[in-house]
């Protein structure tokens, strides 16, 4: 128990159940006995890196050179081969034969070579885990299920939707397309059978089918004898939802029963032959069968079910959107900055104040609910657009021709190429799945009325964090596994977007970016990547493209690949809370590093030479001085946070004595059902105290607030509601911006 999308495994040679965790969240492989007689063990299988781990097979035809294979269900996930050290390896009947999993020592990756005809081919066995990958996202995409049967490894890839089987001994395999024959979905896990009838010996392997369609096509389970390459369905799950999965195939020792799982319903079903015969018995029995004790099946369900979500990880993001309510907000619109008196969104909001309104800005003193936002004192909010609607614009000039993206997330506001004076652009992410997502912008004139709206990039997924460049740009985040990157998009369209070098064009989960250009000719530029071993990582750009921040060929610096590095924090501490750190050159430093300090970085930015972190795991701000090379953590739960912290905002407040003092406002996510709801936090650097600035209250408590960004005359603050898809205008009654002076603030206790 507390492990995570445990999807896939296999059995053990010693007769113990490997169990993959399918999760970056996850910790990798346990080997659990079957009847508790000793404790589960954390293995050593993927060197107990987290990742999308699938299933687990094994060739010990050789007791004492016994070799291990384990699928990673990605794009890029290489198939694995684990040979245990030499000192450890026993015959599977000795009682300490689980140990040769244990200890780390060698693993390889799978390198397909394919002859012309690219059915067939050879294969050989790499360390390099990038030959691996590359193997991986050319020839066989998302392997799931996998089994060894006598020198056969044989595994299912669910995205080309084919069945490869590799000799271990030639080192030559073949691939078959299992969608020409009966498939109408995806392979996905594959269980062995040997069939004694009128081909003694011969073997047949029984793989799912998994169809996640609403065309007709239902999950099931499909036989393929291996010798002759035919297949045949065995059975489908037509009584249950289109969209439900046939998992968990396996037989009975004595194959008198095959247990079938339905993912979703949670069901598990015993399948026998009426005949009495097992599985493997003559299909014309010529001798009475025997008799076989069963238990009887209940009725199928009779209303299939909907909308169930899927069991395991597929490659979406840590923060999977959810679909929005029902109940929709009505849009104000109304001129800057005159109060909107709209009615709030979904349940509880109202318009009408708790407290009197106060034209004083008290930041923390939160008495007064508008448009679904319990506001501190001082402050109004309008609804500025509402996601598939169009854009209305200011003083009576129509709609925008494009409606609103879904899912709007990490943002921020660019000036008008021609000066403030003649506007700004509030630039959007779409973290939308599928290809769905993308970047948006609303348009605003001077006094902030909005003039319109367009999007400026689709077809990309999972757009989720991202950051403003130094020249002036949007760098977006695809924060997927069937992603590209980053892409840096002009806030005005007047170039066309451009894949960035930034992470070497490998899709990973990204999130935020930032930069210090303090010294123009050496500029520095990190991003985040939000995993439980996401590591933080540093890219330098060439020294020959490095021009000026101004020059208007300043964002082919990070068109190309040079010097990627990954942060490494070295506690002094307890608890690992400060200390010093600095930048590696090796990936696995960094995301060792991730995986004990620094789990789920999201947002970062960088603010006079101090790098900041959010990191949702252990709800931390995690503040890094660039020159000193020193750091230390502030852990905002203790200080009135609920959630986790998401992402940050920076902002230059000038305080009574004229001096200017950095405030960061910090969304707070909550996603939990108990009363708490998503929000936007500030915190004093200098004096390390924080209040609440605001809170969702009218809209769903498992909602996400996103999208945090000033304008250029910090007298606007946006906000985005991600899953109902609102942006509301934040702004103090008193006219004055968010930098100029306060009465005085309600700190958190």
């Amino acid at each position: 128990e507390g492990t995570t999308y445990n999807s896939g495994g296999g059995v053990t040679p010693w007769g113990t159940w490997i169990s993959a965790e399918e999760s970056l969240d996850g910790q990798g492989f346990w080997d659990v006995d079957p009847y508790g007689l000793r404790e589960p063990l954390l293995t050593a299988l993927g060197s107990n890196t987290p990742q999308y781990y699938d299933s687990f097979t094994f060739d010990a035809r050789n007791e004492f050179e016994p070799k291990f294979f384990f699928s990673e269900d990605t794009r890029w996930g290489s198939v694995r081969r684990f040979t245990p050290n030499p000192l450890v390896v026993v015959p599977p009947t000795d009682p300490d034969a689980y140990q040769m999993l244990q200890y780390n020592y060698d693993h390889e990756y799978l390198v397909l070579e394919p002859s012309p005809d690219g059915d067939t081919g050879t294969f050989r066995w790499s360390q390099s885990i990038l030959e691996g990958e590359q193997s991986a996202s050319t020839y066989h995409e998302n392997v799931e299920g996998m089994e060894c049967q006598d020198g056969l490894l044989t595994f299912v890839t669910k995205r080309s939707r084919e069945i490869f089987t590799l000799d271990l001994d030639a080192l030559t395999y073949s691939k078959l397309n299992p969608v020409g024959g009966s498939f109408e979905g995806e392979p996905d896990s594959v269980t062995h059978m040997y069939k004694t009838g009128e081909k003694p010996g011969e073997n047949i392997l029984f793989i799912t089918e998994e169809a996640d369609s609403e065309d007709g096509f239902f999950s099931g389970v499909h036989g393929y004898e291996q010798a002759t390459g035919l297949m045949y369905p065995l059975l489908k799950a037509t009584g249950y939802s289109e969209l439900d999965e046939v998992t968990g195939v396996t037989f009975s020792p004595d194959l008198y029963h095959m247990y079938v799982a339905i993912q979703d319903e949670g069901v598990v079903l015993d399948v026998f032959r009426t005949d009495g015969y097992p599985f493997n018995g003559p299909p014309d029995p010529t001798s009475s069968p025997t008799t076989v004790a069963t238990l009887s099946p209940t009725d199928g369900p009779t209303v299939s079910p909907t909308n169930v979500p899927t069991g395991g990880p597929t490659v979406s993001p840590t923060n999977v959107p959810t679909s929005a309510p029902t109940v929709q907000p009505v849009v104000s619109i109304t001129a800057a900055p005159s109060v909107s008196t709209s009615a709030a969104p979904t349940v509880s909001a109202t318009t009408s104040p708790t407290n009197p309104r106060s034209s004083r800005y008290l930041p923390g003193q939160l008495d007064f609910e508008e448009n679904g936002l319990l506001l501190s004192a001082g402050l109004s909010a309008r609804i500025i657009a509402r996601s598939e609607e169009a854009v209305i614009m200011g003083d009576e000039n129509g709609v925008s021709d494009d409606t609103f993206h879904v899912y709007p997330d990490a943002a921020a506001c660019f000036p008008h190429p021609d000066g403030i004076e003649n506007g700004w652009a509030y630039v959007s992410n779409s973290n939308a799945n599928d290809g769905a997502g993308g970047v948006g912008a609303i348009y605003f004139d001077g006094q902030g009325q909005v003039t319109g709206y367009q999007r400026l990039l689709e077809g990309t997924t999972y757009n989720s964090g991202g950051g403003a460049s130094p020249w002036g740009t949007w760098i977006t985040a695809e924060e997927s596994l069937d992603g590209d990157g980053f892409w840096d998009v002009d806030p005005y369209n007047l170039r066309e977007p451009e894949l960035t070098a930034l992470g070497n064009n490998v899709p990973l989960y990204y999130d935020s970016v930032t930069f210090d250009a303090r010294n123009e000719e050496e500029p520095k530029f990190f991003f985040s990547e939000d995993s439980g071993s996401g590591p933080v990582r540093r890219f330098t750009p060439d020294p020959d493209l490095v021009v000026p921040m101004a020059d208007p060929n300043a964002y082919e610096m990070i068109q190309e690949g040079y010097d990627h590095e990954y942060l490494v924090l070295e506690p002094n501490v307890e608890g690992g809370r400060a200390g010093n750190f600095r930048w590696s050159q090796s990936r696995t430093e960094g995301t060792t590093s991730a995986s004990s300090y620094h789990r789920n970085v999201e947002g970062i930015t960088c603010v006079d030479g101090v790098l900041i972190l959010c990191t949702k795991r252990s709800r931390e701000l995690i503040f890094l001085d660039l020159d000193s090379l020193t750091y230390f953590a502030s852990n905002p739960v203790r200080d009135q946070f609920q959630g986790e912290p998401d992402s940050v905002t920076s902002l230059y407040k000038t305080g009574e004595n004229g001096k200017g003092r950095n405030i960061l406002f910090i969304t707070e996510e909550t996603d939990n059902p108990d009363g708490f709801f998503s929000g936007v936090h500030g915190l004093e650097e200098a004096t390390g105290n924080y209040f609440p600035l605001l809170k969702a209250t009218g809209y769903s408590e498992e909602d996400e607030i996103s999208g945090v960004a000033l304008s250029p005359d910090k007298a606007h603050m946006y906000v985005a509601i991600q899953d109902q898809g609102v942006i509301l205008d934040v702004f103090r009654t008193d006219g004055l911006g968010f930098d100029a002076r306060v009465d005085g603030i309600n700190y958190a206790a």
